[in-house]
């Protein structure tokens, strides 16, 4: 997990269980219950992040260009 976080320049990982508790494995890895995700959406992933700025990426085409 610290390589995905170094190599795709990640803030924060969080990681998927079947499980019904949360709790961090670091400062910068959270375990979320499945349940959390599918419940709230990515919201409940990361809820303390709400106020971040999201960046959209813009899809462009290339077909015909």
């Amino acid at each position: 997990m610290r390589i995905a976080l170094e190599d795709l320049k990640l803030e924060h990982l969080a990681v998927l269980y079947p499980g019904t508790q949360r709790y961090k494995l670091s400062d910068q890895v959270t375990v979320v219950p499945l349940a959390a995700l599918a419940g709230g959406g990515m919201d409940s992933l990361f809820p303390r992040r709400r106020t971040r700025t999201t960046h959209r990426i813009r899809e462009t085409s290339t077909i015909g260009a």
